[in-house]
């Protein structure tokens, strides 16, 4: 099994071929591409931190609206619930009760969802800042 490199520059950068099992011009060629430059930004500390704390994903509104959905339903729901449960003389609820406690129930179980998505990605972005803070400094 033979395996033959070429390297060539070009004018958007260089490249790479790769020819398995054969000469130039046999074989699967494998193209390799690489950038022109890589670019490196210097960023200062503050504007570290405020990466850190600015939120543009929309999680955190997200978060909030269903939350707050979630405690608009509960004066509805606590009593049809109390109600049906709880009471000495057990009522069943109506449909629109189901639909209250239903309603509550989903918007607070979305909301813990988002902020458990929210907290994970939370952590991959200290993670990029910490590693960003490892830097050699030079």
């Amino acid at each position: 099994m033979g395996y033959l490199t070429v390297t060539s520059g070009s004018s958007g950068g260089s490249q790479q071929r790769h020819y398995v099992d054969g000469e130039a011009g046999q074989g699967s060629l494998i193209k390799t591409t690489f950038p022109p430059e890589i670019l490196r930004h210097n960023i200062s500390d503050d504007e570290l931190e405020m990466f850190a704390n600015t939120s543009r994903d929309g999680l955190s509104d997200s978060f909030w609206g269903c939350f707050g959905g979630a405690l608009a339903a509960l004066p509805a729901a606590i009593p049809a619930i109390h109600s049906a449960y709880f009471s000495d003389m057990h009522v069943a609820m109506t449909g629109i009760q189901q639909v209250e406690v239903l309603i509550s129930t989903s918007l607070l179980c979305v909301s813990i969802a988002i902020k458990l998505i929210d907290k994970k990605k939370g952590s991959t972005t200290s993670a990029l800042i910490k590693k960003i803070r490892a830097r050699n400094k030079s």
